[in-house]
């Protein structure tokens, strides 16, 4: 019920969501936006994985959601339950550091009980995951551009609150100190690459 429940929400939120069982009776009603595969598949390219076996082909779901690489990846388990099954794993040759990436119990704790409550805890952790990801990227990128290569002295200085900065042939040159500006002035065609 949960992951039918996490499949539904999960396409509001722009996810193609795939439901791998490892049968093919299923009593539950999904949507025609929802793929259904009858078989654990390995997925290529950009994905998060969310195991919810209750029990059921734990391994062999798990060793498909890791071999897939997903960017993320959470099990619907207690910590109890969890901790029998990561030391099978390990037995079934799954590494420690790829053990380490599994995320257990999926979701945030914000006290969820209903299928429906674990969905939405399990779609806002990954919502926080993609957005602190988001996040980082964004930062790189600013502190990338304010950084600049001074010229004449070859110093990294921040176009923020460089020392000095001169114009020419309509790019900005940032540099260190006056001086350093001074001689570019003179001769800056000598300085350029």
């Amino acid at each position: 019920p949960t992951a039918h429940a996490l499949a539904n929400m999960g396409q509001f939120l722009n996810y193609d969501c795939y439901i791998c069982l490892n049968s093919e009776t299923v009593d539950i009603r999904f949507s025609d936006a929802i793929t259904i595969i009858n078989d654990y598949k390995i997925f290529s390219g950009n994905c998060v994985a969310i195991v919810a076996t209750q029990g059921e082909s734990d391994i062999d779901a798990l060793r498909a959601a890791i071999l897939s690489k997903p960017q993320f990846l959470s099990m619907i388990i207690s910590k109890k339950k969890a901790s029998s099954l990561l030391h099978k794993l390990k037995k079934h040759g799954i590494s420690e550091d790829e053990i380490s990436n599994i995320k257990f119990p999926a979701g945030l704790d914000i006290g969820a009980r209903t299928p429906e409550e674990i969905a939405v805890s399990i779609l806002a952790e990954l919502i926080e995951k993609k957005n602190s990801i988001d996040f980082k990227e964004q930062v790189i990128v600013e502190v990338n551009e304010k950084e600049k290569t001074d010229p004449i002295c070859g110093m990294t200085v921040n176009s923020k609150n460089s020392a000095a900065f001169y114009e020419f042939n309509g790019e900005v040159f940032y540099f260190c100190c006056s001086g350093c500006k001074e001689k570019f002035e003179l001769e800056p065609t000598a300085y350029i690459v």
